[in-house]
């Protein structure tokens, strides 16, 4: 009798025999698209802590002084979605929970989520701004949450170690030239749309002199870029990007950034605002980065100019000008002409990210419609300021603490005469893209009027399955 009792008490408490309609259930609280309306975890429900009167007595004291906490319990639970995969060559693993999966083409990027990428592995990220990241081989970069405010979309990522690039979405358009792309390795893209395939020149294989027009691929993959941005920024709102970028040994938090960084575990790391020119677009952004360091104590932050290599100690309490800036130009360059990703990127952000920009949305309509909740602010004043003024306090102490204790792991094992090993900068983080991008062909293939016709100088889809990024 007295199990029965309790059980009709959690019933009612849980609002299973409830009269209300699901309406007046979710009045005046956040109820997230993809939530289920039961906020009990059936799951991990354990019986004996089920029928416990006196748990059940203190929960219910504790929700008594937080009238909030349902809403509370439900954004605690809240996963958003922050992007998609574009593409991958080689080994690119997308770790979630307890397992990974292969990032692809349309991979779904979370909240938690880790990307880690193998030995000649490489990877382009499409977030729900527009921004992109390039991830480099040997590589792992955290997502840990997207929050969108009125004026503002905040990225939180930590690169744990490797080399990746921030590109983020600009409203002016790009230079148009006819030089090759400079991350050829992942052409063509898997993203069928975003590719162009230019007519196959037909020659008589018995002439005796044949003038090939040089195809302008590039040139017509910026133009068609070009049109995509003025058409999309004609929905678009002016909202700007905030990324609060962790690293083992330095914090970084940028606005509308172009952002190279690299993280060296136990060594130093780099950073690099870059200037929007060296991507190809003539018209300078408004952006600003500053650095912030390691250190119970240390409140200190530099601001970094724009264009310029900054470097962070091992211990991460200096941080200054980088001497030699040459060392890094290979991977500049890799993403100075990417015409083809670019145009992948307007299409995704047409399909994938109009409401982000929905300045009449409302904070119900953006919970229940797409899941996402509605912060307010921005780096200066509301929810965003709070939560990156929490996040920097946070992350220098818990950095700080975990370089102490790598510190004194690592001296205990030279103790022991055990070699400790330190990640070093190298060609292993560009080799692969730069010999594809100086292999690739400036030219198309051409058609034997009189020969055989290969499907690789006719079929568009073949050319994308047989590509040499797949071998």
């Amino acid at each position: 009798m007295k199990i029965f009792a309790i059980s009709v008490i959690y019933l009612f408490s849980t609002g299973l025999f409830a009269t209300e309609s699901r309406e007046e259930l979710l009045a005046g609280q956040d109820f997230y698209s993809g939530q289920s309306y039961s906020l009990i975890d059936w799951q991990a429900q354990d019986a004996i802590q089920w029928l416990d009167l006196a748990e059940w007595k203190d929960d219910t004291a504790l929700k008594d002084q937080e009238p909030q906490w349902r809403r509370n319990l439900r954004e605690r639970g809240l996963v958003e979605l922050i992007g998609r995969g574009i593409e991958c060559v080689g080994d690119c693993r997308l770790y979630r929970g307890e397992g990974y999966s292969k990032l692809r083409h349309r991979s779904l990027v979370q909240e938690g989520d880790e990307i880690v990428t193998g030995k000649n592995s490489y990877a382009w990220i499409f977030l729900l701004d527009g921004t992109m990241v390039r991830v480099s081989p040997e590589t792992s970069i955290s997502f840990k949450e997207i929050n969108i405010s009125e004026k503002v979309i905040f990225h939180h990522a930590r690169l744990n170690f490797g080399h990746a690039t921030w590109l983020g979405r600009q409203a002016d358009t790009y230079q148009v030239n006819n030089l090759k792309e400079t991350d050829s390795l992942f052409l063509p893209l898997n993203f069928f749309e975003a590719n162009y395939f230019p007519p196959t020149p037909k020659v008589n294989e018995g002439a005796f002199f044949v003038d090939i027009p040089v195809p302008e691929i590039p040139r017509y993959q910026y133009n068609r870029a070009n049109e995509l941005i003025v058409k999309n920024n004609e929905w678009m709102q002016n909202k700007a990007t905030i990324l609060f970028l962790v690293m083992p040994n330095g914090t970084v938090v940028a606005t509308n950034p172009v952002l190279d960084a690299i993280a060296l575990p136990g060594n130093e790391s780099f950073v690099k605002n870059r200037l929007s020119k060296e991507i190809g677009i003539e018209q300078e952004r408004t952006t600003s980065a500053t650095a912030y360091m390691r250190g119970y104590d240390n409140l200190n932050s530099t601001q970094m100019e724009t264009g310029v290599w900054y470097r962070y100690d091992q211990r991460g309490r200096e941080f200054a000008n980088w001497s030699d800036p040459q060392q890094f130009s290979v991977i500049e360059y890799l993403s100075a002409r990417i015409p083809t990703l670019i145009v992948a990127r307007e299409l995704l952000l047409e399909k994938h990210s109009r409401f982000v920009f929905n300045t009449e949305i409302k904070r119900d309509m953006l919970a229940k419609n797409h899941g996402y909740r509605l912060w307010s602010g921005d780096l200066s004043e509301g929810e965003i300021k709070a939560r990156t003024n929490f996040m920097l306090e946070y992350v220098r102490r818990s950095e700080t603490t975990l370089l102490i204790e790598t510190d004194k792991f690592n001296r205990n094992m030279r103790e022991r005469g055990e070699v400790v090993s330190s990640t070093k900068w190298s060609s292993s983080f560009y080799l692969r893209a730069i010999d594809a991008h100086a292999l690739a062909p400036e030219h198309s293939p051409v058609e034997i009027l009189d020969g055989e016709t290969l499907n690789s100088t006719t079929k568009p889809l073949w050319k994308i399955m047989n590509a040499r990024k797949n071998l």
